[in-house]
């Protein structure tokens, strides 16, 4: 009774009968028993996770959870209270409290040596994390979205360690990249103030993921020796300088976000991993022109505005799964084909470039939502009797059209 003694009514209703008393323990939903009779798992998790940090369901008496306890999950609940670690069950292997309102610190030193999952991310747990004596069974630790601070110093003898989520709090000092643990898969230290330079080199062979988005890292990015392994990597946010190569990028790679930084210099699209599916590299100063025939077939998204390429470009030869392709805001010249576009593409941006020409509305994808083809030299005698029912926007501002005289004139910006 003491564990949801302080919780609010609302939530009390579910331990109690119809005379406002508490029910025996062994008629709580969500608790399963072992065969002697102890408390093994406590499931009161709830399906949906908000955006934001939900209100105040009262606060949960974590120190009364009982000793023989293995798996306690309130994932999603609104819970307060204050996390002690030092007094969790002896016997807990997960612990799963995303998404609550649970206050204090996170001594590690003090987690339950038993203990595999540590899950409590989006709380308001604050202070300062010693990861130098994490429990040996530890494989997933999760403090994303809380307000910890200060430096953090990692291990890579920590051999069962696999994923590590501290984004979005306010850390900084600099990354070992040389002592990351040696068998981690997802690596996640995003919306901090982390700074230093990125030894990319140096990352486990076993990644999957490493996101250091919103931070202060500096330096070049050396992308020639990634994990084999590696899925995502995300770097956006940063003040990368200095040019990359993307010629022998990780075969298993999906996603590479690259975009607001200082990278400069030319662009190789023609040998990109064929699992590619994002690309995104805009707000840089890459320059220079750009190969877009030989893109991997199972591109979805390409970004490449706000940089400063130049030249033609050919977009008759786009891989047929692409869904957004952006070009705008760049140096771009010469006449532009828009009648073999993939059918599967919804957004074409190529505004605020130098294009020139005339352009043939009547064979867009049917599909298409939005295309931006303003601040341009496009002139000449537009039809838009034929444009797709999908289109929501059609943008061709500042340029040097005939305006028509019928279709869909309400989607249509002229300027």
């Amino acid at each position: 009774e003491m564990l949801e003694s302080s919780l609010n009514k609302e939530n009390q209703v579910d331990f109690k009968d119809e005379n406002g008393h508490f029910l025996d323990i062994a008629e709580w939903d969500g608790v399963e028993f072992s065969a002697d009779g102890s408390v093994v798992d406590i499931f009161w998790r709830e399906g949906v996770e908000a955006d934001e940090l939900l209100g105040n369901q009262g606060d949960i008496q974590l120190e009364w959870l009982p000793h023989s306890v293995e798996l306690v999950d309130f994932t999603n609940r609104g819970f307060g209270g204050t996390l002690e670690c030092s007094k969790l069950p002896t016997q807990l292997i997960q612990f799963y409290g995303r998404n609550n309102r649970l206050e204090g610190s996170v001594d590690i030193s003090e987690l339950p040596k038993n203990l595999e999952y540590f899950e409590v991310s989006r709380n308001l747990l604050s202070g300062s994390v010693d990861f130098q004596r994490l429990p040996v069974s530890l494989k997933h630790l999760g403090l994303f979205h809380n307000v910890l601070e200060g430096t953090i110093r990692l291990s890579k003898h920590a051999e069962n360690f696999h994923y590590l989520f501290l984004g979005s709090n306010k850390l900084d000092g600099i990354i070992e990249w040389t002592e990351l643990p040696r068998k981690a898969l997802r690596l996640h230290f995003e919306e901090n103030s982390f700074h230093g330079t990125v030894n990319l080199t140096a990352l486990p062979e076993t990644l999957h993921v490493l996101r250091i988005d919103d931070n202060k890292f500096s330096g070049s990015v050396h992308l020639l020796c990634l994990p084999e392994a590696l899925v995502e990597l995300i770097l956006y946010g940063n003040q990368f300088v200095g040019t990359i190569s993307l010629v022998h990028l990780p075969e298993t790679l999906s996603e590479i976000g690259l975009h607001e930084n200082a990278l400069k210099g030319s662009l190789d699209l023609t040998h990109l991993p064929s699992n590619l599916t994002e690309i995104l590299l805009y707000q840089n100063t890459f320059g220079g022109t750009i190969d877009l025939t030989q893109l991997p077939l199972n591109l979805k998204d390409l970004y490449l505005h706000e940089n400063f390429l130049e030249g033609s470009i050919d977009i008759t030869h786009l891989p047929k799964s692409l869904d957004t392709l952006s070009l705008s805001t760049n140096n771009f010249s010469g006449t532009v084909n828009l009648e073999k576009l993939p059918e599967s593409l919804k957004t074409l941006s190529l505004s605020k470039n130098a294009f020139s020409g005339t352009v043939n509305l009547e064979k867009l994808p049917k599909g298409l939502v939005k295309i931006f083809l303003n601040d341009n030299r496009f002139h000449g005698p537009v039809d838009i009797s034929h444009l797709p029912q999908t289109l929501q926007i059609v943008e061709l501002s500042e340029n040097r059209f005939d305006k028509p005289f019928s279709g869909r004139l309400g989607i249509v910006n002229f300027g």
